[in-house]
């Protein structure tokens, strides 16, 4: 017979400066989630999940020649205000608990409440501190990327942003995401769709050996920046990564999108002073492609949120509408 103990729940509290939606999300995108959520300076992460109530997620934790399974069962998904799953990580604590996520806005910033319960938590509340101040540092790179950024600060800063631009998509039901906003315009799932055969052209190009650059690795930066956060210039994409027009499923899209990102964790141990050829940026090297990957997510940060934000002006208006109709 098992013998039933009773902890004590445990409850901390942290204060994030990121929206709700950015602190909510980072615990379900695969590519955000791997670099907090059980991160230390050594391990390396892949973090899969069915995201949807009863779906189950794992976490598999790889540090030198030992490897640490943690898994569990979403319980309740209400993004962007509870989360609500179990958790088995047997080489850290015996047993199954249970966490509660709870995402308030608040004038000081984005709260993050979270429990802990049935199992002894006093193995558990250092590391779950650890990680929150990581996740703090996480969710601030985007803005604190500069041209003299490199790799540590700029890969983390376009996850993020990133994991943002689907955070905006996520929102929308399965009809807006296939609809187009208005004229000239890609609908949401195109523009998610653009992103990954963008990240999915460049990516194997970076981690291939390539010669040193014979100039400052950093030259084009500015230039790239520039280029590509001017939202007055209309930009042409090159024909291979349009996104064809089609009907998309949202979860298969999005899964697939933050698949190809994540292997971006990677390029910490790629030499980022090489120079690529071929490409229609031009020569260019492997940091300048970095830091251009992240301009790029940004600018269509800006036109997501303006598309989604046409979508639910449209969808609001027709419910008037409607209700006008009713009432007359």
């Amino acid at each position: 017979m098992t013998e039933e103990k009773n902890f004590q729940p445990l409850h901390l509290e942290y204060t994030f400066q990121a929206s709700p939606t950015s602190v909510y999300d980072a615990w379900i995108t695969k590519p955000v989630a791997e670099l907090w959520l059980f991160k230390n300076e050594t391990n390396q992460l892949n973090f899969e999940s069915n995201l949807k109530k009863g779906g189950r997620f794992s976490v598999i934790e790889n540090d030198g020649e030992k490897k640490i399974d943690h898994w569990g069962e979403w319980l309740e998904i209400n993004r962007p205000n509870t989360l609500h799953f179990r958790l088995e990580v047997p080489a850290h604590f015996e047993g199954i608990s249970e966490v509660l996520i709870e995402v308030k806005e608040t004038p000081g910033g984005t709260q993050l409440s979270f429990t802990q319960k049935n199992i002894d938590t006093s193995k558990t509340e250092a590391a779950w501190k650890g990680m929150f101040a990581r996740l703090d540092e996480v969710l601030k790179q985007p803005y604190l990327v500069t041209i003299q950024s490199g790799k540590n600060e700029i890969i983390p800063a376009l996850l993020v942003v990133a994991m943002q631009v689907v955070g905006l998509a996520r929102s929308l039901d399965e009809e807006k995401w296939n609809t187009i906003p208005y004229k000239g315009s890609w609908t949401p799932a195109q523009l998610v769709r653009h992103l990954l055969k963008s990240v999915s052209g460049i990516r194997p190009l970076v981690e291939k050996p390539s010669k040193p650059a014979d100039r400052d690795p950093g030259e084009r930066i500015l230039q790239l920046k520039q280029n590509f956060l001017d939202i007055t210039k209309t930009m042409q994409s090159p024909e291979f990564i349009v996104p064809e027009k089609m009907h998309y499923n949202k979860e298969s899209l999005i899964t697939e999108f933050e698949a190809a990102l994540s292997p971006l964790t990677k390029l910490k141990d790629v030499n980022l002073n090489e120079l690529i050829t071929g490409l229609p940026l031009g020569p260019i090297t492997k940091l300048e492609i970095v830091h251009f990957i992240f301009y790029h997510f940004q600018r269509h940060l800006i036109q997501m949120k303006r598309i989604t934000e046409a979508l639910k002006t449209e969808k609001e208006s027709h419910l008037s509408v409607f209700k006008n109709s009713l009432n007359s």
